[in-house]
């Protein structure tokens, strides 16, 4: 099962730094605010990565890597045509990141009591 939320979770990554890169006018929309569009995307990818690796010092990696990757990616909008950066949209990615890794947390801890496991590596 951690192999296929690894997966997903770079799958998920690797769908963020293309649909990040591509000129505004190919990207595609929903009828979310671009806001709330960050915080999902980076939220749903925190938590397939941090499901995929139980180790608390990776989660802190993909909390940092979310702040870090959004803050990349919305520079990198400068240079692409019809893109603008907007330094809020990246603490919006950051922040669905951690929110991401804190869901994960709680799923394997409510999966462990509902099925009464050990405490295993990481979450």
């Amino acid at each position: 099962m951690e192999r296929i939320f690894q997966t997903l979770g770079l799958l998920g990554l690797g769908l963020i730094v293309l649909v990040s890169v591509i000129p505004g006018s190919l990207r595609p929309h929903t009828s979310m605010s671009g806001y709330a569009e960050h915080f999902a995307a980076y939220a749903i990818v925190a938590t397939c990565l941090a499901l995929g690796w139980r180790s608390p010092l990776l989660h802190a990696a993909i909390v940092i890597s979310s702040f870090t990757i959004g803050n990349i990616l919305e520079a990198a909008q400068l240079l692409i045509p019809g893109r603008s950066a907007d330094t809020t949209s990246a603490l919006f990615s950051g922040a669905g990141g951690l929110c991401g890794v804190v869901l994960a947390f709680l799923l394997v801890s409510v999966w462990r009591s509902a099925f009464h496991l050990p405490k295993g590596r990481g979450i």
